[in-house]
């Protein structure tokens, strides 16, 4: 028996369709005892300790992936006070792409078995199968008939196969991570810098503006209290604390007034987007921003899971975080070499070959302009074998969470080919998420205004 469609908050037609017809291949025991495995890991942190606002680890585990994602949805239609928006918003757009498109979408031959392989053995690989499967909506809608070919050991082929007025094509699909290695390994490292620093900003209710100009994970873990504890102790005004070779800091005061207004009309989610805001004053870029509150909480739903809302602020502080070290900023400019390699063995030899890979630009725009260069390059210059790769298109995303608004998506499209001119591209629509004006934007969205941010 699948599990039972509780009454919605408010209706999103289009998540509500894509959520009930994935939540159809579950059975209501497995999926109860799945939520109950999520909400258990569910960790709701001291609120005075120092958390990324966009690296909750909600889930202690991520071996459920796809798991999380649903229970995201189903807080977001069913039960909004344990929504996490942060997350969330990078799965309702692709909620809302499957809805919209569900009658496209039930026409990809194979499809029910790739859901099976997404709440089953592979149900921790959520974020490459839900790209195959945009990708396979993206060519349907394009008028193709496209069927998911299945893996048989050691032959290898791709993931896709696409064919229209007698033409075929295969298709492979890759994943990039969310997230670089060095880039994790840069967030942890700033988390230990600035644990010998947090009770201080929070006793003094202080902002900092970090700018390294060398690579974090090449400076000792005490180097921020060194640099600065003794000069945070004699802050009077707002402006440049300290300004070397190696750092440059700026610190502001917490405006409590403008605090105190909000949360005498608004109980606040946190983490949040809208917590941020507060403490930082304005709207931040969420990879870069760090926070941590001495808080009155108050629950705003019932039973487990994070529906901890924040009431009145005591304490607070924040830190923005930015390297502009060319060597961290090439690091974490990952190229697509190695997921262009891998495509290319899945593919036959003497058929028409298309590659697709999905990215997210989570860096900012110093790093997103190294990695446009890096990926230019590689492909200009790729060899593709013997195999006939006519076309080879990225796709690149990023989510928002402004206050006033659930989610926004943001998605630049690139394509590449050989000889252009020659080359008949299968793909009038190219968008995998956005809707399609009839037009492709040709400007990247790292180079336009973020959403929101001020």
């Amino acid at each position: 028996m699948a599990p039972e469609t509780p009454k919605a908050n408010f209706i999103d037609p289009d998540i509500e369709k894509a959520f009930i017809w994935l939540l159809s291949f579950l059975t209501k025991d497995s999926w109860k005892k799945r939520k109950e495995e999520i909400e258990n890991q569910i960790t709701i942190k001291p609120s005075a300790e120092a958390v990324d606002i966009n690296d909750m680890a909600i889930i202690g585990s991520t071996n459920d992936k796809m798991g999380w994602y649903l229970y995201l949805i189903e807080c977001y239609l069913y039960d909004i006070a344990k929504y996490e928006p942060i997350q969330g918003a990078r799965i309702a757009p692709i909620f809302s792409r499957l809805g919209n498109s569900m009658q496209d979408l039930l026409k990809i031959e194979g499809l029910e078995k790739k859901i099976g392989r997404l709440f089953g053995k592979e149900k921790n690989q959520a974020d490459a199968i839900l790209f195959e499967i945009l990708t396979a909506l993206l060519w349907v809608r394009n008028g193709w008939e496209v069927k998911f070919l299945p893996e048989s050991p050691p032959l290898k082929q791709p993931d896709l196969f696409a064919q229209k007025d007698g033409k075929e094509w295969y298709i492979e699909c890759k994943r990039l991570s969310k997230s670089s290695d060095y880039s994790q390994v840069e967030r942890k490292k700033r988390t230990v810098m600035l644990s010998y620093l947090s009770d201080l900003l929070l006793k003094l209710n202080l902002v900092l503006d970090i700018i390294f100009h060398v690579e974090i994970t090449s400076l000792e873990d005490n180097f921020l209290y060194k640099q600065l504890h003794e000069k945070l102790l004699l802050v009077i005004v707002p402006g440049i604390l300290i300004s070397t070779e190696l750092i440059e800091v700026r610190v502001y005061f917490i405006d409590f007034e403008a605090i105190n207004t909000h949360l005498e009309i608004w109980n606040v989610k946190y983490p949040s987007t809208q917590v941020a805001e507060l403490i930082a004053g304005k709207r931040t870029d969420l990879e870069d921003f760090t926070c941590g509150v001495k808080a009155r909480f108050v629950p705003m739903s019932t039973g487990k899971g994070n529906h901890q809302y924040i009431h009145s602020i005591e304490k607070a502080f924040g830190v923005y975080w930015k390297c502009d070290s060319s060597e961290a900023i090439n690091a974490k400019s990952r190229d697509v070499w190695r997921q262009l390699k891998s495509a290319v063995e899945q593919l036959p030899i003497g058929k028409n070959c298309a590659v697709h890979i999905g990215i997210e630009t989570l860096d900012g725009t110093d790093v997103e302009v190294v990695r446009f260069n890096k990926i230019f390059n590689t492909v200009s210059f790729f060899d593709t074998e013997n195999k006939d790769l006519k076309w080879i298109t990225c796709h690149f995303f990023q989510s928002y969470t402004p206050p006033q608004q659930d989610w926004i998506i943001d998605e630049t499209v690139t394509f590449f080919s050989k000889d252009f001119l020659q080359r008949q591209d299968p793909l009038k629509e190219k968008f995998l998420i956005i809707p399609w004006d009839g037009e492709n934007v040709d400007d990247v969205h790292w180079n336009r205004p973020k959403p929101g941010i001020t």
